[in-house]
């Protein structure tokens, strides 16, 4: 997986600084951090996944995004606004750097090119929220899973010669997608049976990335014919 140029730079010339504290996340690991608590610190992933969750008005947890190595988050530490939001929980285990805000800031302001390339990452950042709405509108539940799990695949690059394993619930892909538990398991289980993924204990296992884009065709062509839209 390529490195970004920011986490180079936090690599190289932040982590070492006073008051950043190296956190080990496993799966045990309570919330980072969680909804309303104060945001006075900005986080960077060395490696794992985490994942950031709010909770609707019905008291449902809602996956928002998925925080892979190299990335920061907790970025709302950056704007003042006092407390988190959101909840950052531990998705695959891995190790996090706490930054205090000011520390980050200090660092941002000694090197002017770093603020260039946060408003990368957080255009970025965006750009994957009006993706997710954009699946959230015009994709089914199907093509919603195909899409996650092969942009978690691409997340967790794995060097099982068997395939590609993601080691996440089926609740945690409910909350991803947007779908019902049950309509999630059911369309998994409909994946398996022709034998695109396997499924495990908060494990979902990808024997050919191709295969599984592949089967996404159907039900694009399905869509298209009914809207009438030419064929090729």
């Amino acid at each position: 997986m390529k490195v970004s140029a920011l986490a180079s730079a936090i690599r190289e010339d932040l982590v070492q600084a006073e008051g950043v504290r190296k956190i080990v996340l496993s799966r045990r690991t309570s919330a980072i951090y969680s909804s309303g608590t104060p945001a006075n610190h900005v986080y960077f992933l060395d490696s794992g996944l985490v994942k950031i969750e709010r909770v609707s008005d019905v008291s449902r947890e809602i996956l928002v995004t998925v925080v892979a190595g190299g990335e920061l988050f907790g970025e709302q530490a950056m704007t003042g606004e006092g407390v988190f939001s959101s909840s950052a929980r531990v998705l695959e285990s891995g190790a996090a750097y706490s930054i205090p805000s000011d520390v980050f800031t200090r660092f941002c302001e000694r090197r002017p090119d770093i603020w260039r390339l946060v408003v990368q990452h957080l255009l970025l950042r965006n750009e994957e929220m009006e993706q997710k709405i954009e699946h959230l509108c015009h994709s089914d539940v199907r093509e919603r899973l195909i899409y996650y799990l092969e942009e978690l695949a691409r997340l967790t690059p794995s060097n099982d010669s068997s395939g590609s394993i993601i080691h996440i619930s089926q609740n945690e892909l409910a909350s991803l997608v947007g779908a019902t538990r049950e309509t999630t398991s059911t369309t998994l289980n409909s994946l398996a049976r022709r034998g695109v993924i396997s499924l495990g204990h908060r494990m979902v296992m990808i024997p050919s990335l191709d295969q599984l884009r592949e089967s996404a065709r159907p039900a694009r062509v399905a869509k298209s014919t009914a809207a009438g839209t030419p064929q090729m």
